[in-house]
């Protein structure tokens, strides 16, 4: 498989032919035939720098042809993009929303104005003040109880979507005030009114958080939930926009992918080891390790030094209540599974961690999830719309070879 990719997001040409295993004879020649892009590097007019995404992909590909058997399953997991994107870009440990670090953007930007720059690629479209249609809100008395929120979104998505005047213009304006208005619609059902103010606001309104960091905490948990590149839930929603269905029916789809429990639900597993180790200790982990179970919240092949939303959820939420029982059992937990079996945080670790500290219900990382990614959504739904393309990947066929007579 491939080294790991230097931690940067863009190389020199001695890096990317180093990388490649070429000569720089050979890596220019790529360039002059379409297979890689090159930019002036800034220092001078002859030297050029090399996106490192492009060249991880291309050594993949390398790799693939030369040894299938190999490669094919981490390529068809984790592998080889489908199609163009704007919106994100995951390279040598970091995670950028349209070239900004979404890590710096979780501390410097509201969830509103990374919103915008997700859909847009401005920061400036402002927010609509517009509140929720009537009969939207009508829809709330007819949830029934015991109903979770995401599954009462769930079902209110078809409802909205014939009560939608506007549900056939796909213009990136109006499926953004829609993104808006399915959040709010998500903010109401789990607060139980429709009030005014900002996610944050309405989300400390709703849970109440005693720290006094608690909403800039909450605004990062957000921020850094919004988006990740192809992720399942953002290819579902992308694949059912891509039919040129309403973004309601693509917006349900992605919700459905992503209460699975090896997506966004892995948050609810999370949660439950927390409570485990908080009961047992580091015994907790060494017991799960014994049956066989596995460690939710650790690990992730698109990070193999540590996913950055997670270490940035953690040590911003521990750094605000350093002395307290929560933090404690986020330590424990995190150092007793890096020395049993050398795995960091993931993001869902991170938003579950960060709940922990603030003191929010359980499920809470879930919606938060929820509601962060939902702009990510509408971000794709809104690209794929603009690209116009039917998505219609192959199968990498393992079956009996075809009989011929």
């Amino acid at each position: 498989m491939s080294q790991p990719l230097p931690n940067t997001t863009y190389l020199t040409a001695t890096q990317a032919a180093e990388y490649l295993g070429v000569s720089p004879a050979t890596l220019y020649s790529y360039v002059s035939r379409g297979l890689l892009r090159s930019e002036p590097d800034g220092t001078n007019s002859r030297s050029r720098r090399y996106l490192a995404a492009d060249i991880y992909g291309m050594r993949q590909r390398k790799e693939q042809r030369r040894n299938p058997s190999v490669v094919a399953a981490t390529v068809l997991d984790f592998g080889e993009p489908v199609l163009n994107s704007a919106i994100t870009l995951i390279v040598g440990g970091h995670l950028y929303y349209r070239g900004y670090d979404a890590c710096l953007l979780a501390g410097d930007e509201l969830f509103e104005r990374v919103a915008n720059l997700l859909w847009t690629g401005d920061f400036g479209m402002p927010w609509s003040d517009t509140p929720l249609p009537p009969p939207w809100l009508a829809l709330l008395d007819h949830i029934p109880s015991q109903t979770t929120p995401l599954a009462a979104l769930q079902s209110l998505l078809p409802l909205v979507q014939t009560l939608d005047p506007s549900v056939h213009d796909l213009t990136p304006l109006n499926v953004a005030h829609l993104g808006q208005s399915v959040i709010e619609l998500l903010i109401a059902i789990i607060s139980g009114e429709a009030n005014s103010g900002t996610v944050v606001d309405r989300l400390m309104h709703a849970w109440q958080p005693a720290l006094p960091d608690a909403a800039a905490i909450l605004n990062a948990m957000l921020v850094l939930a919004a988006d990740h590149e192809l992720n399942i839930s953002s290819f579902t929603a992308r694949c059912v926009a891509s039919t040129g269905a309403p973004p309601h029916a693509a917006l349900g789809a992605a919700l459905a992918a992503l209460q699975g429990p090896r997506h966004g639900g892995q948050t609810l597993r999370c949660e439950a080891f927390l409570r485990e180790v908080a009961w047992d200790g580091p015994q907790a982990v060494t017991n799960r390790l014994r049956r066989g179970d596995s460690l939710p919240g650790f690990g992730h092949l698109l990070y193999p030094d540590g996913d950055p939303r997670g270490r940035y959820l953690i040590e911003t939420a521990i750094s605000s209540a350093p002395n307290s029982s929560a933090a404690h059992v986020v330590r424990t937990t995190i150092e007793t599974v890096m020395a049993q079996v050398g795995q960091a945080p993931n993001i869902d670790f991170g938003l579950v961690a960060a709940a922990r500290v603030l003191g929010l219900p359980a499920g809470a990382p879930l919606l938060v999830f929820a509601l962060g990614r939902i702009v990510g959504w509408i971000g794709h739904i809104i690209e794929q719309y603009q690209a116009d393309q039917l998505i219609r990947p192959r199968a990498h066929y393992i079956g009996p070879q075809p009989r011929i007579p």
